[in-house]
């Protein structure tokens, strides 16, 4: 037998495998082991109560799914019913094919078999390794360890406190010489990618590195990644970490706090598909997630996704990483305005004699509380840089608003988040009103020519004028208005009743039934409505004399139907039936739908049947 060095045994074990020794073997023998029965057994802890789980709660597709694969491996005889007293439940886990693989959870049968003390665990090796050899099985000796309390897997150290990193490869990382091509700057991403899952918004941190592959310049750059935690026990035990790319870069906050959520539950979703959780967040909106009235478009989709699951939102105050949080960014301006800005060491001087801040930074070495925080000789309120009274100040408004020329608000906005001082909003409207770019572009908005009358129609129903008269009383079937549609070259006047919310898609049909079946398409229309009314007027029109929208407008809407409402998922969110032709989501917000009336061409009451979930409804 080889010499076995201590850190694959300690001195304990050495007697059980000198005894043992024709088990581990350098080579494995010729043939396989002698076929026999196994009869599996597993000892439990004296005394312990057998875990009874109860079934994961599933969908009926995963329900059927399960049952399938039970039936199956029942028929090919790898496994049999149990009356055992004992149950664990099973689950699904996805496969890269979109297939299901079924597992069984057995984590409350794991806690009442593990070895007690040293002891007890030398008389469970020498039965595991008794049995080895009485059944001619064997193992390679130099890659086993014994009587550890961690073990090294896969490059993550395994214990009972969960999984951490390989304190080797931590050093490593350390160690790394510093970049100086694109090729080292790869190599070095994709060692620290091996651990991206314990490092917190890696993706945000790592965005500069990854900038800079695709050939552009270095620099610290923040609000260009997410991230979440998956906590259990008060224990973070995965991160989960994503550069935002394209348009989702502009998301508003909300979007971005609302994506991050969906982001995360979608990521770790065979985690939480069959539990319940609580899902805490930072923004206080989220809160509301489950009791909005209104759903944009764009949110439908994530928040029928978020159906599925079993959760409640609380929010967290940011109070707990305000202050590194705070710190990180600081240092990202800092390092940012320390290249790019000469005479920057010049600020701790001119924030003494400041009229403004020189109380603030008097008040913060007071030790006083305050909204103030001094860094690195740096004053700063909250997240934002303080910037004392000086011509860096026109800099910083130049520099951000020449980007694009972007209006008073985006330019305030843009100097807003990173920098303070108290006036800023006056000095970022004086700069917008010297700006000769903004001057030159916006032009003047007023009207240069005469007054010139219309031209005199050639035929009747040709040219035409609309209007509306509103406020008047309502009558039995709700209608509150008149639709007035005059010939210019007869007078001749339609007089349509309407309501005053009518919109301009209705508004079309009503001139279809009462006008254009009468005298026909016109060629020009008067209206004191703007332009975008006309525009959706021209286009229903057009689509109901079936002209092609597709000459007029190659993006213009269609209208698919009737269908049918699966199920309500909010006040003004519904999930349809659409047919097999359809290639897209079928979750679809109020707005969008129109209600079915059937083949009826009465007034506007007739489309305005409600709709009721669960009844076969159809739109």
């Amino acid at each position: 037998m080889e010499v076995v060095e201590e850190d694959i045994a300690p001195v304990e074990s050495l007697l059980i495998l000198k005894e043992f020794q024709n088990v581990f073997l350098e080579e494995l023998p010729n043939g396989l082991p002698p076929l026999q029965d196994i009869q599996h057994h597993i000892g439990l802890q004296p005394g312990a109560s057998l875990p009874n789980k109860p079934h994961y709660r599933m969908s009926p597709t995963e329900h059927e799914e399960l049952r399938r694969q039970v039936e199956e491996l029942v028929s090919k005889r790898f496994i049999r019913e149990s009356m055992s007293p004992c149950a664990v439940p099973a689950l699904l886990v996805p496969k890269k094919d979109r297939s299901w693989r079924m597992c069984v959870d057995s984590r409350a049968i794991n806690k009442i078999t593990v070895s007690v003390d040293p002891e007890q665990h030398l008389i469970h090796l020498r039965e595991v390794i008794s049995v080895l050899r009485h059944e001619k099985l064997y193992a390679t000796l130099k890659k086993c360890v014994f009587m550890r309390s961690e073990v090294l897997f896969l490059s993550y150290i395994v214990s009972a406190d969960g999984l951490r990193v390989d304190l080797s490869k931590v050093e490593a990382i350390k160690q790394w010489p510093r970049p100086t091509n694109i090729t080292e700057v790869r190599s070095f991403h994709s060692l620290a990618s091996f651990y991206r899952l314990f490092i917190h918004h890696f993706s945000s941190i790592m965005a500069p590195l990854t900038d800079c592959m695709k050939g552009g310049g270095f620099e610290w750059i923040e609000g260009v990644g997410i991230g979440a935690a998956l906590n259990q026990n008060s224990r973070s035990i995965a991160l989960f970490s994503k550069k935002l790319k394209g348009a989702k870069v502009r998301y508003s906050t909300y979007d971005v706090e609302f994506y991050t959520v969906m982001q995360a539950v979608k990521h770790w979703r065979h985690y939480l598909f069959h539990k319940e959780f609580i899902l805490y967040t930072d923004h206080e909106a989220l809160k509301h997630l489950h009791s909005q009235d209104k759903v944009s478009a764009r949110h439908a989709s994530w928040v029928a996704y978020l159906e599925h699951f079993t959760f409640v939102v609380k929010h967290k105050s940011g109070v707990t990483n305000h202050v590194t949080d705070a710190l990180s960014r600081r240092h990202s301006v800092l390092r940012r305005m320390k290249v790019e800005i000469p005479g920057f060491s010049s600020f701790t001087k001119l924030l003494k004699v400041d009229p403004y801040f020189c109380v603030a930074l008097a008040r913060v070495r007071a030790e006083e509380r305050t909204e103030y925080v001094l860094q690195d000789g740096f004053l700063f309120r909250d997240n934002q840089l303080c910037i004392p009274e000086c011509s860096l100040r026109t800099h910083i408004i130049e520099q951000l608003h020449d980007e694009g020329h972007v209006g008073r608000d985006k330019t305030l906005h843009l100097v807003q988040t990173p920098y303070f001082w108290p006036t800023i909003r006056k000095e970022v409207e004086k700069y917008m009103y010297r700006c000769k770019v903004c001057e030159v572009s916006k032009g003047i908005a007023t009207n240069a020519g005469l007054y010139m009358p219309l031209p005199i129609p050639s035929q009747p129903w040709v040219d035409i004028s609309m209007d509306f008269v509103l406020g008047l009383p309502c009558t039995q079937r709700g209608n509150d208005s008149i639709y007035v549609v005059i010939d210019k070259f007869s007078k001749m006047t339609h007089f349509i009743p309407c309501k005053k919310t009518t919109d301009v898609v209705r508004i079309a049909q009503l001139y279809f039934r009462e006008v254009y079946r009468l005298h026909g398409l016109p060629i020009s229309i008067v209206s004191d409505r703007d332009t975008r009314f006309l525009n959706h007027f021209w286009q229903s029109l057009w689509k109901m004399d079936r002209f092609s929208t597709g000459d007029y407008h190659k993006l213009a809407a269609r209208k698919i139907g009737p269908v049918e409402v699966i199920e309500k998922i909010n006040s003004n969110v519904y999930p349809l039936k659409l047919p097999s032709h359809i290639r897209t989501a079928n979750v679809f917000n109020e707005k969008h739908l129109i209600p079915y009336a059937g083949d009826s061409s009465d007034d506007d009451d007739s489309m305005a049947n409600s709709l009721h979930p669960g009844e076969n409804d159809a739109t």
